[in-house]
């Protein structure tokens, strides 16, 4: 499922028009959901009822970055975000330490700084009455994990809430290239841990012996990389960094290929290089500039 966390509020003036959050990739709030999806007693009703039916349910993780600022929600504080340069996409640094685009606050998910909420946030939750709360469950998190109080730790304590509180089987990632890996191996761990602790609480909403599924969207990676992906200057493993499963955008022109040479090659992959992994077979998307319509 697409993002369901709170959404930036407001348009963004694009110069053609006006743009509004309703996709679930510019956050403003990871700790509540949008009202456009619905309630939290909702999806607590979706994930159970699929389960009933032997269903999981993924959702869709994004740690890179917040939302644009509109003139309803300004920039996240600057030791938070960066606001420049925009990614130049050349070597494997200039795919991290930038914006994705204009407009669109980066995550420093690099840093292990101590940072402050953003006061957005806290006058936001004082507002609704459960500022209180939210501090508390921060400082059991941090306590228990040891983490610093860095942004991506942050996000990876609200994300991992949806395990714990609904059951959630598996996280969709964002833009995994974007950040360094380390932080994928360490929200692997942190999504593992709350699985268990649902698993255990919960011994009747048991599925299966199963982990916590993460599949990656590194995009351009293709299956026939292997267990690599390739930024020019440098290669990187991804599976090796806590991800059980990658999206292979290799698969909208792979299908034209016969079935039994498309077969015999995946095949053969998925049982030596990849085995133990798997990929998600893409035949379109967003993003790509060649979208089958």
């Amino acid at each position: 499922m697409t993002p369901v966390v709170e959404q930036i509020h407001g348009s963004v003036d694009e110069g053609t028009g006006n743009s509004y959050g309703f996709h679930g990739y510019w956050t403003k709030d990871w700790t509540t959901l949008d009202p456009c999806y619905g309630t939290k007693k909702d999806l607590a009703e979706l994930v159970e009822k699929a389960h009933a039916k032997g269903i999981r349910i993924v959702l869709d993780a994004v740690i890179n970055h917040t939302g644009p600022v509109t003139e309803k929600d300004p920039v996240y504080p600057n030791d938070w975000v960066r606001t420049s340069p925009k990614c130049t996409y050349d070597n494997y640094g200039n795919y991290i330490n930038c914006t994705l685009v204009e407009n669109l606050p980066d995550v420093k998910t690099e840093s292990n700084e101590n940072v402050e909420l953003p006061p957005m946030l806290v006058e936001k939750w004082k507002k609704e009455g459960r500022y209180d709360e939210e501090i508390a469950e921060l400082d059991a998190f941090f306590k228990e994990t040891g983490y610093p109080k860095a942004p991506k730790y942050y996000i990876m304590k609200w994300l991992s809430d949806y395990i714990t509180d609904f059951g959630i089987d598996g996280y969709r990632v964002d833009t995994v290239k974007h950040t360094y890996e380390d932080v994928w191996s360490a929200f692997s761990k942190v999504c593992q841990s709350k699985f268990e602790t649902f698993k255990k609480n919960n011994p009747t909403k048991v599925l299966d012996n199963n982990n916590f599924f993460l599949v990656g969207e590194v995009y351009n990676y293709g299956i026939n990389a292997k267990r690599m992906f390739d930024f020019g200057d440098k290669k990187v493993d991804y599976f090796a960094n806590g991800f059980n499963s990658l999206i292979n955008f290799n698969f909208k022109g792979d299908a034209n290929r016969s079935y039994e040479e498309l077969f015999s090659d995946y095949g053969n992959i998925l049982q030596n290089d990849l085995k133990g992994f798997s990929v998600m077979n893409y035949v379109s998307s967003h993003d790509d500039g060649l979208s089958f319509r």
